[in-house]
C-alpha cells in the first residue's frame, strides 16, 4: 500500500510500473485496444518493410549519382589576375584553372568571348590551349587584351572552357563569367566662351561663360566650379554646381564678374574644379581661364565698340537752336532800333 496510487481513470489502487504511469494495467489495455481499432499505431508489417526497401533504393541512387558525377563539378576557376586596363592600351590577364577531381584532364581550351565588348586580343588569340592538367594541379591561361575606346566601368566577359577527361573522347564544357575593370582618368579642361560682340568692360559687371570640357572617355559626376579671389575683380557668386559631364562632352557655368578699373588687359581667373569618377574617387583640379578686358575708350579706339555720335548730334542741334534764338533776338532788336532812329530823325514820336 505504501507505493500504490489511485488510477486516474477507475480510481483503483495499483502498483505503478514507472514514475510517469498514471493508470492501472486494465485501463491501459482498454486504451490500447481503442487506439488499435482506430488504426493509431497499428502499421502493417508489410508497409514497414516497403518503407525500408524504398530507403535502401534511394540511398543506392544517391550513391550511384555521387560515383558518376562528371568532371564539370571538379573543374573550376582558381583565380583571376587582371590589372586595370586603360583605353587604347594593352593589359595581361591571367586565369588559373584548377583540376580538383580524381582524373587528369587533357586538351583544355580556355576561350574569351569579346562579342559586343570594347576589347580585342593583342599579340595573342582569344583562345588559350593547355595540353594537360593533372588531378589536384592548377595551370594558368594567359591573354593580352587591348581596350578599344572603352569607357570606365566593370565589364563582364563570358568564359568558356572545353576539355576531355583522360582516356575519354567526350568533350566537356564549362561556362563562366569574369570581370575586367577599365579605369580611365578623366581629362578636364576649361576655356572661356566669348560670344561675338561681347566685350568685357572694366568698371562694369560682365557675364562670363566658362566651358568645362571632359576630353577623356570616363564620365564624371558631382562636378562643381569655384572661382578664387583676385585683386582685379569681384564675383557675385563663387561656386557653381554642374553635375555630370559625360566623356568627350562638355558643360558650362556662368558667373557675373565686376572687373575693377585697375585690371590689366589680360586677366587670369583662377578656378577650382571638383568632381568624382564612376568609382567615387574624388578629384580636385586647379585651372586658369584668361580673358581680355577693356575700358570703354579702349574698346572704341580698337574698333570693338562703335563710337556713339548721338550725344554730339543732340549737342549740335541744341547749339543751332540757341544760335537761332539769339539771331532772332538780335534781328528784332536791330529792327526796333532802326525804327526808333528813324522817328527821331523826323522829329516824330513813335
Amino acid at each position: 500500500m505504501r507505493n500504490k496510487r489511485p488510477c486516474k481513470k477507475c480510481g483503483k489502487l495499483y502498483q505503478p510500473r514507472g514514475k510517469y504511469v498514471k493508470i492501472c494495467n486494465e485501463c491501459f489495455k482498454k486504451v490500447r485496444e481503442k487506439a488499435q481499432e482506430k488504426g493509431w499505431g497499428n502499421r502493417p508489417k508489410e508497409e514497414s518493410e516497403d518503407k525500408k526497401i524504398n530507403l535502401i533504393v534511394l540511398s543506392l541512387i544517391i550513391l550511384i549519382m555521387l560515383l558518376n558525377i562528371n568532371f564539370i563539378s571538379a573543374l573550376r576557376v582558381d583565380f583571376i589576375d587582371a590589372q586595370s586596363i586603360l583605353p587604347g592600351e594593352s593589359s595581361r590577364l591571367f586565369i588559373g584553372i584548377e583540376n580538383d577531381g580524381d582524373d587528369d584532364i587533357r586538351d583544355v581550351s580556355v576561350e574569351l568571348d569579346f562579342t559586343e565588348l570594347p576589347f580585342a586580343p593583342f599579340n595573342s588569340n582569344s583562345e588559350y590551349g593547355i595540353n594537360e592538367i593533372r588531378d589536384g594541379k592548377t595551370e594558368v591561361a594567359m591573354f593580352e587584351i587591348i581596350g578599344l575606346n572603352a569607357k570606365s566601368g566593370i565589364y563582364k566577359i563570358p568564359l568558356k572552357i572545353s576539355y576531355k577527361i583522360e582516356d575519354e573522347t567526350t568533350i566537356h564544357t564549362k561556362e563562366s563569367v569574369i570581370s575586367l575593370v577599365v579605369d580611365s582618368i578623366p581629362i578636364i579642361k576649361a576655356s572661356p566662351r566669348i560670344e561675338e560682340g561681347v566685350i568685357l568692360l572694366k568698371g562694369k559687371s560682365n557675364e562670363i561663360l566658362i566651358d568645362i570640357l571632359n576630353k577623356g572617355l570616363s564620365d564624371v559626376q558631382f562636378a562643381e566650379v569655384e572661382i578664387r579671389n583676385s585683386i582685379y575683380f569681384n564675383s557675385l557668386k563663387t561656386i557653381e554646381y554642374i553635375g555630370d559631364i559625360n566623356g568627350d562632352d562638355y558643360e558650362y557655368v556662368n558667373f557675373m564678374i565686376y572687373f575693377k578699373e585697375n585690371a590689366p588687359r589680360t586677366v587670369s581667373i583662377p578656378i577650382i574644379i571638383r568632381y568624382q569618377d564612376i568609382f567615387n574617387k574624388q578629384y580636385e583640379k586647379e585651372l586658369v581661364v584668361k580673358v581680355n578686358t577693356y575700358t570703354l575708350q579702349e574698346a572704341i579706339d580698337e574698333g570693338l565698340i562703335a563710337k556713339d555720335y548721338k550725344p554730339m548730334m543732340i549737342g549740335g542741334v541744341a547749339v543751332l537752336i540757341i544760335v537761332f534764338i539769339i539771331y532772332r533776338k538780335i534781328k528784332k532788336w536791330l529792327k526796333n532800333k532802326n525804327k526808333k532812329d528813324y522817328y527821331e530823325e523826323k522829329g516824330e514820336e513813335k
